[in-house]
C-alpha cells in the first residue's frame, strides 16, 4: 500500500473549508414579525423556524471548522511522519556504511561476511 499525500491539495481544501465556514458564519434570518404576517402565531412560527435554521447553520459551520483544523493537523502529521522517516533512512543509510567499512574482523566477527545496502527514501521532504 502507498499512501502519496499532496500538501497543496490539503492546503486547497482547507482553504475551502475556511471560505464555506465564513459564507456559513453570514447567515442570519430575518423571521420577520406580527405586522408582516398579521398574526401572533404565525409570526412565532416563522421565528421558530428562523432559529431552528440559524442554529443548524452554526452547526454545519463549527463542523466545517472542525473538518478544516483536522485537515490541518493531517497535514502537520504527514510533514512529521515524513520527516521522521527521512531522518531514520539517513540514519540507516550512515549505519550501513559504518558497518561495510568495519569490514566484519573489526567487530570481532558479528558482520563477518555482511553485506550492507543502502536504503533510499523519497518523500515529500525530499
Amino acid at each position: 500500500m502507498v499512501l502519496r499525500v499532496v500538501p497543496e491539495e490539503l492546503a486547497a481544501a482547507r482553504a475551502r473549508l475556511d471560505d464555506r465556514r465564513h459564507a456559513l458564519s453570514q447567515f442570519h434570518l430575518d423571521s420577520g414579525g406580527e405586522g408582516l404576517f398579521g398574526s401572533a402565531v404565525l409570526a412565532s412560527a416563522a421565528a421558530r423556524f428562523a432559529a431552528h435554521h440559524e442554529q443548524q447553520a452554526e452547526r454545519t459551520a463549527a463542523r466545517a471548522n472542525a473538518d478544516a483544523d483536522g485537515l490541518l493537523a493531517a497535514q502537520q502529521g504527514y510533514a512529521s511522519t515524513d520527516d521522521d522517516a527521512a531522518d531514520g533512512a539517513h540514519r540507516l543509510a550512515a549505519s550501513a556504511s559504518g558497518l561495510r567499512n568495519l569490514g566484519g574482523s573489526a567487530a570481532g566477527g558479528a558482520v563477518a561476511g555482511a553485506r550492507a545496502k543502502t536504503v533510499t527514501y523519497h518523500g515529500l521532504t525530499g
